[in-house]
């Protein structure tokens, strides 16, 4: 079937650690080592926002944890994309347009306006898709890095990060 979304807040208490493990299995393989269990548990303990799973078939394609206004990172008004990502192995434009989709609904029912989705150009393909979903420029960073990181950072990977 078609993907569904469910935020992390509405899982029951029990399931919540399986699916952190299949979170962090994801996020493994964008990066070997990389687990942002820690960052969902914050954003879910201190109600900053909450996180989206992107799922299909019992199994987590993407997800996007997402900043409110008040207390987080989020500026009023607006909801902010702290990370995203869809899994590598299902790689397919229309499920990040579906995550992207699922974010912005999630920012109008919490009152927002517009959303901040912090992408870098080295993702080629999750810049594409953002400019083709109707996403524009607002402000512009440049990330310095030292040496090759091939295992980072594929230009094909969905992904939205933020390394401030």
């Amino acid at each position: 079937g078609a993907p569904q979304v469910r935020r992390f807040s509405q899982y029951e208490e029990s399931k919540k650690k399986g699916l952190l493990r299949r979170l962090r299995a994801l996020t493994g393989k964008l990066y070997r080592g990389l687990d942002l269990t820690k960052e969902v548990e914050i954003v879910d303990g201190l109600a900053l926002g909450d996180t989206l799973f992107l799922e299909k078939d019992r199994a987590v394609v993407g997800f996007a944890v997402c900043h409110t206004p008040g207390v987080s990172e989020a500026p009023e008004g607006a909801l902010y994309v702290k990370y995203a990502a869809i899994d590598p192995g299902r790689r397919r434009p229309e499920h990040f347009a579906h995550l992207l989709s699922a974010c912005e609904e999630f920012g109008v029912a919490a009152g927002c306006q517009r959303i901040i989705a912090p992408v870098y150009t080295g993702y080629w393909r999750a810049y594409q898709t953002l400019l083709a979903s109707g996403y524009h420029m607002d402000m512009l960073m440049i990330r310095m890095k030292r040496g090759k990181h091939s295992e980072y950072e594929r230009e094909d990977d969905f992904v939205l990060d933020d390394w401030r």
